[in-house]
This record gives structure tokens, sequence and C-alpha cells, in this order.
């Protein structure tokens, strides 16, 4: 699913629900599973935000946390996901005079 999903949405929202991994019974495979995924075997709840706005990033979406619901097992996040232009992402301008493109 991640970080994939991003290039499904290009004005839009992004609900997840992810389990507390301290929580849930976790065994070996779900803790290497989280390490490929989030970069620990057991992830707080900001690792994983970080870990989604950056995928987005990667896909030139702006991804805003709106909203956390916090059960006693899981979270429920809602995002606010759109596409930017490239340029506009990292603050370039191209609107350049035309002696810039110039050859000689």
């Amino acid at each position: 699913m991640f970080p994939h999903v991003f290039l499904l949405v290009e004005d839009g929202y992004l609900f997840v629900t992810f389990p507390k991994p301290n929580v849930n019974i976790t065994n070996r495979m779900n803790d290497v599973h989280q390490e490929s995924y989030y970069g620990v075997a057991k992830p707080t709840e900001g690792q994983i935000l970080d870990r989604i706005i950056s995928w987005g990033m990667s896909h030139w979406r702006t991804v805003v946390l709106i909203d956390t619901i916090e059960f006693a097992n899981m979270w429920r996040l809602a995002f606010k996901v759109k596409k930017v232009k490239a340029t506009e992402y990292v603050g370039i301008d191209l609107k350049r005079p035309a002696i810039a493109y110039s050859s000689k």
C-alpha cells in the first residue's frame, strides 16, 4: 500500500487505521514488517506520521494531518493530500529570461 497509494490521490483525503504495536500481540514477522516500513520494530505515533508524510513528499504530495482518533488498541489517522508541482515544492522559479536558455 505505502508509499504508492499517494499516486492515486491528487486532491483528497487519506484515512489510515494503524494498530498500536505495544498493545497487540506481536511476533518476529510483524517486527520485521514494521522495521521495513517505519524504521523501528515498535514505531510511535510520531514516527508513523513522519514516515507517511515523507512518503507523500516522495510523490510530490503535501500531506497534512487533520485529526487523530486514539482507541484502546489502534490509531485512526486522517490526512489531507494534495498534489503539487515539483517547482512549487522546492521553490524554484522557471520563469527566466530567454537569454538564460541560449546555448551561445
